[in-house]
Formats: structure tokens, C-alpha cells, sequence
């Protein structure tokens, strides 16, 4: 017996956006005019989830993988079955290592005796749909998406803008030059038509065009807001318990418990829903990818992977209805979708690591800001500043009063940070890690408050070095005394954070320890763990993957070893080094 779910939608007056609609013989569109979800649950026999194989290459592979399972007769050869058995290797070499073909053959044979020519090689890549650049009508079309004069395509960006597409027109360097003015101009009237879904052989190239869309998106919320992107929350009117209310139902649905409440559940979700996207905020929109991709979590409930599916649909046309339909996120909204009719699940993990990639790109001071007070609570945060110098200069000296001490110079650096005042905070902050070892009271704490003002101040080397050291006390600590349930600071939530600094900083060596020491912890929870950012919260799931190499764009993905600074537009300040007199915005530049 099967579950299926139907939604219905009634339709009165509504300029607010579409509401979802979901039935369960298709996945059709929401409609605009929609303003009430209702959600009903059947059983039918026999029903099978839909499934949509990957188009062009993929097809290839799958039919020469089904002829590799045969029993070959003696003598029996097949060239298909030799290339599939290193298309892994293959492709990972010459897409995610962007390695060009001759090197990708050199290596083949040196290392497996694997000797074909560079012209099978091509043959084999067409086959398979991989492609490294976009298509010169591609690229064309790329260009004429700044109808109407878009924000996203402004005229003070436009060389910007003409290099990125000429870089995609170049064939075998025969046009390096910017497109043509009047090309330009003509192309600002020419009606561009959103394609329902991505036209590509496969999801390498859909990959690539979706991620172009969202790096113009990602530097233009940059150029806007600079440092507010990730170091301040979104003004939520309302929709802030979406999460919440999502998480809450999926759960429910799998366990198959109270199905009339948690069809009101995710009613109320998706009424949360609206405010969410009217944000314009690239980290609240990459949290609702996640809940996306959360179907993963539940590969046997075909229920679950439906209502992923329609919040995807339902974010896609909410982003055309708010933003425009030739908004960049429409077609990374449209990718996802295109990911789920695949039957792939586990190329949602990819998807939300290139997302990551990409918003790499576009590194502002200050990004990655924990909400420090959720894990690190202290009455001395609701001191001035006069106060907090006051508690530093008379008690520093009263041994028994060493934790209340160190908390008013960590609070009083946060505050001086918050105000740019880097070249006061700096030797406040020096201070208090030199006396970090003399607090009694539960240390951790405050490493990994030291750890996050480090960051702020735009010392990262040094940023990370403490906050490994707050995961080696942290272990200790719960080893003596295992913490709260409700404690917000846990080995679990430091190794999370550290994890997710450390994707942003591209080191993947170090990256890959946290991942082994994340799985098997992971792996025993039940319900997402809820990171505390100050722009958002992001939730992180049970059975969450913990890949670090992944199919990117080349412009995106270039690994920097864990010894040397990262490969990034920051420029990092000595691991060991505190130049007091400088500003935070001296210490840590956007490109």
C-alpha cells in the first residue's frame, strides 16, 4: 500500500503570490491567484513514485550499464563496459580536478595502463553529456535575460558583466573582446521566455548555467549590502517558524503520526512561507534548499520527496512572481527541481555544496558570524562600555574574580567590534587570550567566544586554531560531566561550526577530519541539528553527507592546503600575528 498525497487549492483574489498546488497524478505549477492550501491524504495500490531519468547522456550510461551486468560469453568484449569501469575517475578528473583532456589520458595511463586517444576521449565526454563551457547560443541567451534594464544587469556593471559572457564566447581564443554595444542594446528588448525546465544534455550543464545565475545574484546582494549579507538577520515580518513548522511535519509524515495535524502543520509552514521569500536574503533562501534536500533523509517515504518536490515548485514561482521571472533565481530555484525529477536524491548534496562554493566568491568581513550569545550567554553584554572598563580596571587584580573579569573584556571587545572600533578592541582582545587558561569556570566557553571575536577582528588563521582547541576541552568536559540536552554548546555543535568556517575557507584537508568525526555522531540523531548564525539559523540534518569534492564550476572550486592561507579574496593576517593598529575592515577585504 502506497501513500499519495493531494493538494487542492482554493482560488479567491489574492496579489500576495501562488500558493501550492500539488496533485497527485502531476506536479503542476501553483497559480497565482491561489490563496488556501488543504491538504488531503489517500491510499491507493500499486502506485509507484514518478520517475524522470536524466536526459541526453545519462541515458547512455544507464544502457550501457544494464549491458555490463550480462554474462559475456567467452571471448565476449565491450568497450562501453571497459570506459564505465573509469567513467568515476574519468569524470572527476576531468570536471571536478578541471584537468584538460590530455592530462586526464596521461594519468589514465600511468596509473591503470588505460590507453585511448584524445579523440575517444571527446567522443566519450559527448556521450556522457559533460561539457566544461556553455554554448555560444547559450551564453547569448545568458546575455539577453537584462530585459527591461533588470537591477541584476545594471549599466555600471556592464564590463563586468560583458567579460563573463565573452569568457563563455571564446573559442580556441579566437574572441577575447567584449560583446558589442549594440548588440547589448538590441538584446535589452528581445522577449526571453523562462524555460519551464533547464534544456541541457545534463545536470553538469544545468549545474553550471544555475550557478552562473546565482554568482550575478550573489554580487549584487554583496555590492548592496557589503557585511549586512551574513552579519545581520533579515527584517521578518513574519515566516520566521516555517523551519520550524516543515521539520516538525516531514517527521510526522514519515512515522505516519497524526496525519490531520500534520496536514495543518505544513498549512501553517507554507503561510509562513511568503514572508521568507520576499526577503531577498541569500541566506534565508539556501535554508529553505536545505528543507529541500531534506527528503534525502527519508528515501523510502514517497510522501516526503512529494512535499519536497512542491516546495520547490512552490519557491520557484513565488521568485518569479516577487522578483521578476528573469530573476537568477528562478533558474536555480528551477535546477533543484530538474534535481528532484531526476531520482538522484544524493545530487541534492552536490547542489547545496556548489551553492556554498559559489556564495565563496563573494566573501565580505564578517561573514560566517555564529550568534555567539545563543551558545555563550552573559550578563555582562547588558553593561556599557564605561561599566565594562570599570569592572576591568578594579577587579583584574582579585584572583577571585577571574571569570567575571575575563567575560567583561570578551563583552566589551564584542562591543567595540560591533562599533569598528578594531584598534581599541584589539588589545582587549590580546589580554584576554594571554589569561584564557587562568578561568575556572568551564573554560570552553570562553575559547570559543575568544575563537568567534578572532574572526570578527578578521584574525581567521588564529580564529580557527582556537576554536580546535574549544573542541579538544569541550570533549573533556562532557567526557567528566555529559551537558544539558537544552545546552546550545556541545562537541557536536562546535565541530558543526567549525566545519562550516572551514568549508568558507576552502580547507579541505582539515574539512575532511571534521567530516570523519561528524559522521558517526550524525548518524545517531534523529532530527536536525539547528546551527546558531546571526543571520539565520541552519538547520543540518541526521544523515547529512560529509563530501568535500564535489561536480563544480572550475571558477569555483580551487582546494587550498590546510598549512598555507586559503585561495580566496581575503587577505588572511600571520597565524600568529596582531596588528592592533589596524581596522577590522584592514584585516579581512572583499575582492
Amino acid at each position: 500500500m502506497a501513500e499519495k498525497m493531494e493538494l487542492a487549492c482554493a482560488s479567491s483574489p489574492s496579489d500576495t503570490g501562488p500558493e501550492p498546488a500539488w496533485h497527485s497524478t502531476s506536479a503542476s505549477m501553483p497559480s497565482p491567484s491561489s490563496t488556501a492550501l488543504i491538504i488531503t491524504r489517500t491510499s491507493s495500490r500499486g502506485a509507484a513514485p514518478p520517475d524522470s531519468p536524466l536526459s541526453g547522456g545519462s541515458s547512455a550510461g544507464s544502457s550501457a550499464g544494464s549491458r555490463t551486468q550480462s554474462t559475456p560469453e567467452t571471448g565476449w568484449y565491450s568497450e562501453d563496459a571497459e570506459w564505465n569501469r573509469y567513467k568515476n575517475e574519468i569524470v572527476r578528473l576531468y570536471w571536478e580536478e578541471d584537468l584538460p583532456t590530455r592530462r586526464v589520458q596521461e594519468i589514465m595511463i600511468c596509473k591503470h595502463g588505460f590507453n585511448k586517444s584524445v579523440k575517444m576521449y571527446k567522443y566519450r565526454f559527448k556521450r556522457w553529456g559533460i561539457r566544461k563551457n556553455i554554448k555560444k547560443q547559450e551564453a547569448l541567451e545568458l546575455a539577453a535575460r537584462q530585459n527591461q534594464a533588470s537591477s541584476f544587469w545594471p549599466a555600471t556593471r556592464g564590463s563586468t558583466y560583458q567579460h563573463r559572457i565573452a569568457r563563455h564566447l571564446r573559442q580556441k581564443k579566437a574572441d577575447k573582446s567584449p560583446l558589442p554595444r549594440r548588440w547589448m542594446e538590441s538584446q535589452l528588448l528581445a522577449p526571453v521566455a523562462l524555460p519551464g525546465r533547464m534544456r541541457g544534455p545534463d545536470l553538469f550543464e544545468a549545474f553550471e548555467k544555475a550557478f552562473y545565475s546565482a554568482d550575478v545574484y550573489l554580487a549584487k546582494v554583496a555590492e548592496a549590502r557589503h557585511s549586512d549579507w551574513f552579519t545581520k538577520p533579515p527584517a521578518l515580518e513574519f515566516g520566521e517558524h516555517f523551519f520550524d513548522l516543515f521539520v516538525q511535519g516531514m517527521e510526522n509524515l514519515s512515522r505516519n503520526l497524526c496525519p490531520q495535524e500534520t496536514f495543518t502543520t505544513l498549512n501553517n509552514a507554507f503561510e509562513n512561507l511568503k514572508g521568507l521569500i520576499a526577503t531577498d536574503h541569500p541566506m534565508i533562501y539556501y535554508r529553505i534548499a536545505s528543507r529541500v534536500a531534506s527528503c534525502k533523509v527519508y528515501p523510502s517515504s514517497e510522501i516526503c520527496t512529494k512535499l519536497c518536490r512542491l516546495l520547490a515548485d512552490y519557491c520557484f514561482q513565488m521568485t518569479r512572481v516577487i522578483h521578476g521571472d528573469n530573476h537568477p533565481l528562478a533558474f536555480w530555484w528551477a535546477v533543484q527541481i530538474r534535481v528532484l525529477e531526476s531520482g538522484d536524491l544524493s545530487l541534492l548534496d552536490n547542489f547545496l555544496e556548489v551553492s556554498r562554493m559559489v556564495s565563496g566568491k563573494h566573501l565580505v568581513a564578517g561573514k560566517g558570524l555564529v550568534h555567539v550569545a545563543a551558545y555563550v550567554p552573559s550578563a555582562a553584554r547588558d553593561q556599557d562600555e564605561q561599566s565594562l572598563r570599570g569592572t576591568v580596571a578594579e577587579r583584574s587584580r582579585d584572583m577571585n574574580c577571574i571569570s567575571e573579569v575575563q567575560e567583561a573584556r570578551l563583552a566589551l571587545v564584542e562591543l567595540l567590534l560591533g562599533e569598528e572600533r578594531g584598534s581599541e578592541a584589539h588589545p582587549i582582545l590580546e589580554e584576554a587570550i594571554s589569561l584564557k587558561h587562568l578561568d575556572p569556570q568551564r573554560p570552553s566557553s570562553k575559547t570559543f567566544w575568544i575563537s568567534e571575536l578572532l574572526w570578527r577582528a578578521g584574525f581567521l588563521n588564529r580564529s580557527i586554531s582556537v576554536l580546535r582547541e574549544t573542541v579538544d576541552l569541550i570533549k573533556v568536559e562532557e567526557d567528566l560531566a555529559p551537558c544539558r540536552p537544552d545546552q546550545e554548546l556541545n562537541y557536536v555543535s562546535v565541530l558543526h561550526v567549525l566545519r562550516s568556517k572551514l568549508e568558507w575557507l576552502r580547507w579541505e584537508e582539515e574539512l575532511r577530519q571534521v567530516n570523519d568525526k561528524l559522521a558517526p555522531l550524525m548518524s545517531l540523531r534523529e532530527t536536525p541539528l539547528k546551527i546558531r548564525f546571526v543571520s539565520s539559523d541552519l538547520e543540518m540534518d541526521p544523515d547529512l553527507r560529509y563530501n568535500t569534492s564535489v561536480s563544480s564550476p572550475a571558477d569555483t572550486a580551487t582546494p587550498s592546503p590546510p598549512a598555507a592561507p586559503p585561495s580566496m579574496p581575503i587577505r588572511l593576517a600571520p597565524r600568529n600575528a596582531s596588528v592592533p593598529g589596524k581596522t577590522q575592515s584592514e584585516h579581512a577585504q572583499c575582492e
